[in-house]
């Protein structure tokens, strides 16, 4: 049977109401998308570290031979600090800067004079392959003796599965590492407070040059988004903050990353993927890396107050633990979550009120189905005959 119009019209307010309700009766958890799980990860190799242990936490084909990309730059900044002094004035090389238009860059020119702390901070913060090749030659002149150094300076530390060719992690087949090994070298490079420090720039502010007289020539933004937005859109309950260190991506490594974070207890932890072929995905290394230290810190910590249902406000943080690493406790953690690992729903205001939010929408729909009921009650005009 075939409805009339005003049939039609209230059975489309009625739809809207049910509808309206049915939000408001919804769990605000569903309409958030929840974090990917460690099984969710898309990733040739991944690893969590505790700096606190030096145990690994949990590990997906660790030992697996792959591409470093970008986060080589972790040891070419540790040999940098460890041998030369950071107000080291270094000259560009025409070399240097020989690299190709899709190859990261600060922006240096050829024969710019400029401080080595100053070019640590475009190789960890841009991601800068010329600054790179710059503390190579100004080291050991060029960049194959600086990565016979790299290698000497692997082999010192244990990392056995690891070898480099150059400075920067441009692609070379030879060129690899793996998830453990790379979680190892960064808790070494993390004691150094200079590379500490460096590392966890989310932004930095290239001074005046030779050859760029005015401040702020380059303006660097960090590529490791967990150091950007790391208290809004990464945030934990069990993270204080995001302490560095690098990204990486090359056509062969796929996308990389080393993260570490600290915990409200205070410990530290290095997370390392490799290989993320994530381009096509809803998922990201900066994604998968908050799950990867949020499952981990979760196993080490277990349930904390704030994850509690019946908690009725966020307990004050823990005081945390100082570590080798920490000479003063966090005085501002990240944001408390209210028991899940899913991000806060962004539909607060229509479930806050649902008689509300049924007036805000019916109200519409009723005052056009008045109109259109008037409009087919006038009756017709007949034309007039013309003659």
């Amino acid at each position: 049977m075939l409805k009339t119009g005003r049939q039609s019209r209230w059975s489309l307010l009625a739809a809207v109401l049910a509808a309206v309700l049915g939000l408001a009766a919804a769990p605000a958890a569903a309409s958030s998308a929840g974090w990917p799980t460690l099984d969710a990860i898309q990733a040739e190799a991944y690893a969590v570290y505790d700096r606190s242990t030096g145990q690994f936490v949990f590990e997906h084909q660790a030992d697996r031979i792959g591409y470093p990309a970008s986060t080589t730059k972790i040891m070419t900044a540790l040999l940098a600090l460890e041998e030369l002094p950071p107000d080291l004035e270094a000259t560009v090389s025409e070399k240097a800067v020989t690299l190709g238009s899709a190859s990261s860059k600060v922006g240096l020119l050829a024969g710019e004079v400029v401080q080595v702390s100053d070019l640590i901070a475009g190789l960890l913060v841009a991601s800068g392959n010329d600054a790179a090749n710059v503390l190579a030659e100004t080291l050991d002149g060029t960049t194959d003796r600086f990565a016979l150094r790299m290698n000497s300076k692997a082999t010192e530390l244990g990392l056995t599965q690891t070898h480099f060719c150059n400075p920067s992690g441009l692609h070379d087949d030879n060129h690899v590492t793996t998830a453990r090994e790379l979680a190892l070298l960064t808790d070494y490079a993390l004691d150094n407070e200079q590379f500490r420090a460096l590392a966890g720039l989310s932004q930095y502010v290239m001074p005046p040059t030779n050859l760029h007289p005015y401040p702020g020539w380059g303006l660097l933004n960090n590529s490791n988004r967990l150091l950007l937005f790391g208290e809004t859109a990464f945030q934990s309950a069990y993270i204080a903050r995001y302490t560095g260190v690098k990204t990486g991506s090359t056509y062969y490594a796929g996308n990389c990353l080393v993260a570490a974070a600290e915990l409200v207890d205070g410990r530290e932890l290095i997370s390392v993927i490799l290989g993320a072929r994530d381009a096509d995905r809803a998922g990201s290394t900066f994604i998968y890396s908050r799950t990867l230290l949020h499952e981990a810190a979760r196993q080490l910590l277990g349930p904390l107050p704030s994850d509690a249902p019946e908690a009725s406000a966020p307990p004050a943080p823990p005081t945390p633990l100082p570590t080798p690493t920490q000479t003063a406790p966090v005085t501002q953690p990240a944001p408390v979550e209210t028991g899940t690992a899913e991000p806060p729903a962004k539909d607060g205001f229509w479930r806050a009120d649902p008689w509300r939010t049924a007036f805000i929408l019916l109200v519409p729909l009723i005052i056009a189905a008045g109109l259109a009921g008037r409009r087919r009650r006038r009756k017709p005009v007949k034309p007039r005959r013309v003659r």
